[in-house]
Order: C-alpha cells, then sequence, then structure tokens
C-alpha cells in the first residue's frame, strides 16, 4: 500500500512537471516567434500589441508611470492610449526592462523582456489552476483533463504570449475560484482571505472588464455569514 502511494506520488510529480514544462515551450515558442509591427522580422503582430508596449517602453525609458496623455503613449492618428486603464502588469514590464536596458539597449531583448513577464503569469496561472483541480476532482483523470482543457486552451495559452494586462487578469480570476473552492470546502480562514485578496488585488490592478468576479467573491463572502435559524428566517453570524 505504502509503495503504492509513493509511485502515485511520484507519476504525479512526473505528470505535474510535464504539465508545466509543456505550457513553457509552447509560450515561450509562441513569444520569441511573435514580432512586434515595428520590430524586424516585420510579420503578423499581436493584436494591439504595438499600442500596448508604448508603456512599459514609457515606464523604461523614464522610470515613471505615464498618465495616459502623454504623446510617447498615445496611438498615432487614434489619439486614445492604453496607460488610461490599469497598468498594473506594464509597469512591472517597464521596471524589468528599465534593469535589463543596464546591460542592453537591443529593442529585441527588451520586448521579449516585456514579453516573459506574462509567460510567467500564465505559468503561475497553470500551478493555480493545477490546485484548483486537485480540490475539486478525486478522479486523477478529470483532474488532469481539467488543468490541460484550462491551461493549453489554445486563446488562453496565446494571451500569455505577448504584452498585455489579460494575463494577468486570467491569473487574478484563477486565484479567485480557487479561493473560493477553498471556503466552500474548508470555511474562511487566513490562508483562503489571503488567497481571495490577492486574486482581488490583482484584478482590480490589471483588467477592468473582470471587475465582475470581483463582485461575486465580495457577495459569495458575505453570504458565507448567512445562517439559518431555528424557528425561520435567516441572520449572519460575524463572530464565527
Amino acid at each position: 500500500m505504502l509503495k503504492d502511494d509513493r509511485m502515485q506520488k511520484k507519476s504525479e510529480k512526473i505528470i505535474f512537471t510535464l504539465y508545466l514544462l509543456g505550457f513553457l515551450a509552447l509560450a515561450l515558442t509562441l513569444a520569441l516567434l511573435q514580432p512586434l509591427a515595428n520590430t524586424p522580422p516585420l510579420y503578423g503582430n499581436p493584436p494591439d500589441e504595438h499600442a500596448r508596449y508604448l508603456i512599459p517602453q514609457f515606464i523604461c525609458k523614464y522610470g515613471k508611470i505615464p498618465t495616459g496623455w502623454e504623446e510617447e503613449v498615445r496611438i498615432p492618428a487614434y489619439g486614445f492610449s492604453y496607460a488610461l486603464y490599469n497598468v498594473f502588469p506594464y509597469i512591472v514590464q517597464g521596471y524589468l526592462m528599465r534593469f535589463v536596458s543596464l546591460f542592453t539597449e537591443s529593442e529585441v531583448v527588451l520586448l521579449y523582456t516585456a514579453r516573459l513577464v506574462n509567460v510567467t503569469f500564465g505559468l503561475l496561472m497553470a500551478v493555480v489552476v493545477y490546485l484548483i483541480g486537485k480540490r475539486v476532482f478525486r478522479d486523477d483523470r478529470f483532474r488532469w483533463l481539467f488543468c490541460f482543457a484550462v491551461t493549453y486552451l489554445p486563446e488562453g495559452l496565446f494571451l500569455h504570449t505577448y504584452v498585455n494586462t489579460d494575463s494577468c487578469c486570467m491569473l487574478s480570476t484563477a486565484m479567485m475560484v480557487y479561493a473560493l473552492v477553498c471556503v466552500y470546502q474548508d470555511g474562511i480562514s487566513l490562508r483562503n482571505s489571503l488567497w481571495m485578496s490577492g486574486g482581488i488585488i490583482l484584478c482590480a490592478l490589471s483588467y477592468y472588464n473582470a471587475y465582475g468576479y470581483i463582485v461575486s467573491c465580495i457577495l459569495l463572502f458575505l453570504l458565507s455569514f448567512l445562517q439559518k435559524k431555528e424557528n425561520g428566517g435567516y441572520f449572519y453570524d460575524w463572530k464565527n
């Protein structure tokens, strides 16, 4: 019995390692092959990356966060800027690019540096998805099917390979879902609260359109205190 448990744990580690390495191989390949519109070689750039990349470039150059009104971050002939939206992922990319620029001024290297931040967000999301699978599915086959289906979904994997805020947002939503599953199974604890808080903060700083997840977390958190009275009706049990 003990030997079977060891074999199962070893098999689990091997599959988990291959699961992460497979994601890294695909994400890195896409991140390194996709060029920016104004960066050679000139073919098929990711959607709007040329406009989004202006923000980490600005942070890299000046060491400060743009307001969105600077000409350097506005989309030419359009007047709009992604700097007017949530910019936390761009801040991480920009300051990391600023550090890398101490060693090289290569535009290609700086672009890849920014993209690798999103690859990292994707890798972290893959880990959180695995944790969700362990909580939700008892059958290993269904758990791994869930993990691979979510992490290797082409549209999702693609979002982790170029400069955007969507990748960080996807990580944040996975963290919130994991926290909700843990709260449902174990109740509210410091650990679960930290997971949920981290997801909410990342979501708030990365993508407006995902704020529905934040609202859902808050509502479900409040509902978890709702208890039924013996004589009918409900009350909030804040102490427990």
